[in-house]
């Protein structure tokens, strides 16, 4: 009998790393090569006070600020680009493209910048492992964090280890949101103004579009590329979650997870900051029976 182990972020910073997301903040503010990056990212998402930094990911899928900025900016050039006799001037399609990228294509290096961040400042090397039974452990692991923990502090085979969002080691990092929908509704409607043959509008929504797909994280196509980790999980029937916050943009994992282990797995949260009624509902959405869910203390985990 095997036991998978997901582990998010909480892990990590038990182990006195400093990778919350205000840590994250704190190297972009700190660091010359990255203030602007910062400075751009705030002046595009309106993304001020410890709430919006909090929920970072969660935060990303949010681009009403953006929205209402490029929207703006690009009725304005479209204004003042057209002549007295009404008529539109043939160059406001690459004028309104050469705006976006002047202004919000930095965004499109956040994943970099996420790279370098845990490359310079997670050290391991003043790491203890906390969790004596995962040492040298032959189970499966989930780890939605980019540090090699697992591997080289507890001696996990990297063969049972699944990066979701990749890793140091993999000189690959990914954070985003998961808000498909709106790519979906502005391409929609990008469409739909290139069939009106007007390009301004089309031109504005590709290009909130492209905002959107920057930093979009696409759980369907990790999903995908990944069966061969999926296929080790039938004879799970043990799943032990610690560290993560059962997020709704990695919701498809925890479904594609339980497509993938013994149909009556018992599962295991440890808990640190939700209610047991906050989590119980998340996996009663998933369709989970409730006896199956056992909800405990966090520092059951490390026992």
């Amino acid at each position: 009998m095997k036991t998978l182990y997901i582990l998010g972020n909480g892990f990590d910073i038990a182990h006195g790393l400093k990778t919350r997301y205000s840590d994250f903040y704190n190297y972009l503010s700190e660091n010359k090569e990255t203030q602007k990056f910062l400075y751009n990212m705030i002046n595009a998402y309106g993304a001020y006070g410890d709430e919006w930094w909090n929920t970072f990911e969660e935060s990303l899928g949010d681009g009403s600020w953006f929205e209402m900025e490029f929207e703006n900016m690009a009725e304005s050039v479209i204004n003042n680009m057209i002549t007295d006799d009404g008529d539109e001037m043939p160059d406001i399609e690459s004028t309104l493209e050469t705006h976006w990228e002047a202004y919000y294509k930095f965004m499109e290096n956040l994943n970099n910048h996420v790279l370098q961040w845990i490359s310079d400042s997670i050290d391991l090397s003043i790491v203890k492992p906390k969790v004596k039974k995962l040492k040298s452990s032959d189970d499966y692991f989930i780890n939605f964090n980019y540090t090699m923990v697992l591997e080289e502090i507890y001696k996990i085979s990297e063969r049972n280890v699944f990066h979701v969002h990749g890793s140091v080691a993999e000189r690959n990092t990914i954070m985003g949101h998961g808000n498909i929908e709106a790519i979906r509704q502005y391409k929609k409607r990008a469409d739909s103004a290139m069939r009106r043959l007007d390009k301004n509008t089309a031109t504005v929504n590709e290009a909130i579009a492209s905002f959107y797909e920057a930093t979009i994280k696409d759980t369907e196509w990790i999903i995908n590329i990944s069966e061969y980790f999926w296929r080790k999980l039938c004879s799970v029937e043990k799943v032990k979650v610690y560290g993560h916050s059962l997020g709704s943009v990695d919701i498809p994992y925890l479904r594609k997870i339980l497509l993938s282990i013994a149909p009556n797995a018992e599962w295991y949260i440890y808990n640190f900051s939700m209610t047991e009624k906050e989590i119980r509902e998340k996996f009663r959405l998933l369709d989970v029976k409730q006896e199956r869910v056992h909800v405990l203390p966090y520092e059951e985990f490390f026992g």
